[in-house]
């Protein structure tokens, strides 16, 4: 599936690996945000990952997500340095989460074309997470 994201999303940046996103996430609020960067490189003898940098972001408020529901772009709030750029991307979602030691076989199809990997954490309800790759 594609994504196309007209704007860009704004973290603020984050230590943490994506195995420490995921275990962090279950004690966050309900829209809590979080991804993971990497890097990929594949030649004909090899195929590498390679994590550049992590980001979280705190849920919308209500008057946030009335701007969002209008089509208005609310910017990066105090704070949000980093982002996962506007663009056009491979859009997976999972039903699951996934270690980082299983991501290299998860993005494997994709290594041949693909350059970066963008693995978002997205907490739905009290008992939901998604995680979603966006690969560009």
């Amino acid at each position: 599936m594609k994504l196309s994201l007209i704007t860009d999303m704004h973290y603020r940046p984050s230590d943490k690996s994506l195995d420490g996103l995921i275990a962090d996430i279950d004690g966050k609020e309900t829209g809590y945000d979080a991804f993971s960067e990497y890097e990929l490189s594949f030649t004909d003898e090899s195929f590498s990952i390679r994590f550049i940098r992590s980001g979280e972001k705190d849920p919308y408020s209500n008057e946030e997500k009335a701007l969002i529901e209008q089509g208005m772009d609310i910017g990066a709030r105090d704070g949000e340095t980093i982002s996962i750029p506007s663009g056009s991307y491979e859009f997976i979602q999972l039903p699951v989460l996934f270690s980082e030691k299983e991501l290299p076989k998860l993005v494997l199809p994709f290594s041949a074309h693909a350059r970066r990997i963008y693995v978002r954490l997205f907490k739905e309800n009290m008992l939901e997470t998604v995680m979603q790759l966006l690969i560009n």
